[in-house]
């Protein structure tokens, strides 16, 4: 009951922002013919109501983050039910070498990658220079001049080209790199399917001891906003993504020393 109220006090907020504003530009002209408010004041009043609409619409973003938090073991038990059941999946992750080789998931991730459907990975570029930058920040041992630290960093690219090597094998999925990789992952699950589109937002935070184990959030079409935003966020870095073939992945595999 209480929540409920808390609604319709936001919704009463939210409108009266809307009509202060409304009115503050529409009577503006006349205000200023007979010069009973200075344009000072008015400017004054119509900031202040469009502020108050950007409040309102953040703390209402907010809200729906918190209500999609999922605690890590439900959060993985979601994950799994999506995965059995989706026809299509989208997946924006760093390597996904744990999507797609982990213990867990592994299996399943590649069965749909094999089974038709328009799969797409977006991982980042190993050729740009904030993969390089993010490799040596995750190896903490020693500084950054360190050349364990680059011997190590080395591997690990190695590591992520073979994958992107076995990727090319699935028949099902197409892979494109991007330069600039947000703090965010994404999994979406149908996602041309409206009304079976579930997404998992995947929040790592940086540590001084690598990445702390990331905050996972659920969005359906019922979120609104923040879940378009994810969904056509998505959508746009693909569009800017890069896609290469075997024979390049192979190339740059072998002049990686």
């Amino acid at each position: 009951m209480q929540h409920h109220g808390t609604k319709i006090l936001l919704k009463v907020k939210f409108y009266a922002y809307i009509i202060l504003a409304v009115l503050a530009i529409v009577i503006f002209p006349v205000l200023a013919i007979i010069d009973a408010v200075d344009d000072r004041t008015l400017l004054a009043l119509i900031s202040f109501s469009l502020g108050g609409i950007i409040v309102l619409l953040l703390e209402d973003h907010a809200s729906t983050f918190r209500k999609a938090f999922i605690p890590g073991a439900d959060a993985y038990k979601q994950i799994g039910n999506e995965i059995n059941k989706a026809s299509q999946i989208w997946m924006l992750s760093y390597t996904s070498v744990m999507w797609i080789n982990g213990d867990t998931f592994g299996e399943e991730f590649k069965k749909v990658f094999s089974s038709g459907g328009d799969n797409r990975i977006l991982v980042y570029n190993p050729e740009s220079e904030e993969y390089k930058n993010s490799l040596l920040h995750q190896i903490v041992d020693g500084p950054l001049n360190n050349p364990y630290r680059a011997e190590n960093a080395a591997m690990m690219k190695r590591n992520f080209l073979q994958h992107l090597l076995h990727l090319t094998e699935l028949s099902d999925v197409r892979v494109k790199a991007i330069d600039r990789m947000p703090s965010w992952n994404l999994l979406i699950f149908n996602p041309m399917d409206r009304a079976r589109t579930h997404i998992f937002v995947i929040l790592k935070t940086y540590a001084t001891n690598g990445f702390r184990d990331p905050h996972i959030f659920s969005l359906t079409p019922h979120d609104g906003l923040v879940f378009e935003m994810f969904l056509s966020d998505f959508s746009k870095m693909w569009a800017d993504a890069k896609e290469k073939d075997e024979n390049h992945w192979t190339s740059l595999l072998h002049t990686t020393q």
